[in-house]
């Protein structure tokens, strides 16, 4: 008699306890990786930045909700390319003349089944970017690919180009591959 009373007890709280689990990204779950090019052959250098900040957001019942609105602050000068003298130089001549700082931001403003736009901001401009969604074994991946002239970075750009002209053998390019990555937790 006492299994026949405990089992949908049981039950009840392990279902309650499953739909009470809400969609989550935290700044320890977030990466934003970038590649840049150099050379006529438009070789790929890659890089990261470490210091992200994803603005407190309470947990969502699904992942779009939980993405929609989502906004992100990065820390320009906390550049990785594994490379700390091409590091220093990225921070000095590319971001560190911006405008509105050294920081980039971001804003989820839609999301659909396979687009999240991005409205980015740096420099003091901003332009809504189609990052390509996929999900894969709880691992959000989010690619696009921006030209840094949209967002007035013409001058970061020559003086980067000057600085590593022999590196780059003249040419750095304006087109860079970003890529997001989230680990979810409880997302659907």
């Amino acid at each position: 008699m006492k299994t026949r009373i405990l089992f949908p007890l049981f039950l009840g709280v392990i279902l309650g306890t499953a739909a009470q689990a809400k969609c989550q990204i935290s700044n320890d779950d977030i990466n934003v990786k970038w590649t840049a090019f150099k050379t006529k052959k438009k070789v790929g250098v890659g890089g990261s930045f470490t210091n992200l900040d994803l603005i407190a957001r309470a947990a969502q019942k699904d992942l779009d909700a939980t993405l929609l609105g989502q906004e992100i602050s990065i820390e320009t000068t906390s550049i990785s390319t594994k490379n700390p003298a091409r590091d220093k130089k990225i921070a000095k001549f590319f971001f560190s003349t911006m405008k509105s700082g050294t920081t980039i931001t971001g804003k989820v403003t839609k999301v659909t089944k396979d687009i999240i736009s991005i409205e980015l901001s740096f420099n003091e401009k901003s332009k809504v970017i189609d990052f390509k969604r996929s999900v894969n074994k709880g691992v959000l991946s989010a690619k696009a690919t921006i030209d840094v002239l949209d967002f007035g970075m013409n001058r970061e750009l020559a003086a980067l180009n000057k600085a590593c002209f022999a590196l780059h053998e003249g040419k750095t390019w304006s087109d860079v591959n970003i890529e997001i990555t989230a680990n979810l937790k409880n997302c659907k």
